[in-house]
């Protein structure tokens, strides 16, 4: 064995070089490890540096890896070995621990250790380390430097803001999801009552002294759809319900919903405009127009296609939401009954409006219309004025 004073110095600075250059990070613990007696024992001001047994060195030693990953620069000086027999000795020394921070700053420790060696098996061993602040008066577990406490609070600020960010993301998480909760309740509902529904936690049924429903159903729809594949009948029957969604949004009318092929609206709720009941018709008329350009690009693939007839009908209504799971929004009357016999006593590829309707528009220079007469329909007593209504 070496009794020379250089050969302590070697072991005090491999052990702290190696404490300080981290390495493997938080598994540096591995690497020190070996360094220590079994019996080692430590004391100081810090929290790591207090310790009456091994392992409370490893979760000591170990907490301030997990803590501080980045390497530390040490300066000794002042470094004196003392033998303290032939299997052990102490070091003395002073030192300045530079750490580096984030937002590229460094913390400064200037410390004095106190540190006892002993030989076993071939090498110097820790056995004994006591660390101290020169500029101040050691009262163990209560002196705590300046620099240490800017440090941790530092790495707890650094914490607080990798939480902050981790809860602004699920936050913008949250938010996207309400995002696309409020446009499928867009989609369902016309939008003034999402807003109230959204507001309130209810929407409120409301009366219209008028508005214009229109119905539309595809004629032989059942006769049709036996000739096709259920995905081509679904895929067809989509397209079509597509293109009448995007000429209720040109016209301003509210779709109120689909059942099976019948496709129904209504002009001026929930918001009443004058402009309603002619909105409504061209809507009409655009459908048609679509269905037979449809029609005739599907005649020339040789494919099935729907003729569809279209009715509408004006007067008071009642509107609002129905159900509680599922809900939609609809509207109730006679108004709407006589809507749907508009449509069922009309023919394919006409809108058929009613005698109310006509008296709102009759005077309207865009509009020719062709007076049917009075015809019988289901559920009503008597006869009912009906006219095709076209474009000038």
């Amino acid at each position: 064995m070496e009794t020379d004073n250089d050969t302590l110095t070697a072991a005090f600075y491999h052990f702290w070089y190696t404490y300080a250059a981290r390495k493997n990070g938080p598994q540096t613990i591995q690497d020190i490890l070996p360094l220590f007696d079994k019996s080692a024992t430590t004391i100081g001001t810090g929290e790591h540096e207090l310790a009456t047994n091994l392992n409370e060195i490893i979760k000591n030693f170990g907490d301030d890896f997990n803590e501080f990953t980045t390497p530390i620069k040490i300066d000794f000086f002042g470094t004196k070995s003392t033998w303290l027999s032939p299997s052990a000795g102490l070091v003395e020394a002073q030192g300045n621990f530079e750490l580096e921070v984030e937002g590229g700053g460094t913390l400064n420790f200037y410390l004095r250790f106190t540190t006892v060696f002993v030989y076993k098996d071939g090498k110097w061993l820790l056995a004994h380390n006591h660390i101290s602040f020169p500029s101040q008066e050691q009262d163990v577990g209560k002196a705590f430097p300046i620099d240490a406490l800017v440090a941790k609070n530092n790495h707890l600020e650094k914490l607080v803001t990798e939480r902050t960010l981790e809860l602004e993301e699920k936050t913008e998480q949250l938010r996207e999801e309400q995002d696309k909760t409020e446009k499928l309740l867009y989609n369902i509902l016309p939008e003034e009552i999402a807003q109230e529904l959204r507001e309130k936690g209810k929407a409120d049924a409301q009366h219209f002294n008028m508005a214009s429903i229109m119905f539309t159903d595809f004629k032989g729809f059942t006769q049709a759809s036996e000739k096709m594949s259920a995905q081509e009948l679904v895929s067809e029957i989509n397209t079509c319900f597509e293109a009448f969604d995007g000429i209720c949004d040109k016209y301003g009318v509210e779709k109120i919903k689909t059942i099976g092929d019948a496709y129904m609206v209504a002009g001026g709720l929930p918001i009443p405009s004058e402009e309603s009941t002619k909105n409504t018709v061209l809507a009409a008329l655009d459908m048609q127009r679509f269905m037979v350009d449809r029609n005739a690009k599907r005649a020339a693939e040789g494919k099935t296609s729907f003729e569809m007839r279209a009715g509408i009908h004006t007067g008071p209504v009642v509107a609002g939401i129905v159900g509680v799971k599922k809900f939609q929004y609809d509207v109730w009357g006679d108004t709407v009954n006589t809507a749907s016999r508009m449509e069922s006593a009309g023919e394919v590829g006409k809108v058929n409006i009613s005698q109310k309707t006509y008296e709102l528009l009759k005077n309207d220079p865009d509009f020719v219309f062709v007076n049917r007469g009075k015809e019988k329909v289901k559920g009503k007593d008597e006869k009912i004025a009906m006219y095709f209504v076209g474009r000038i």
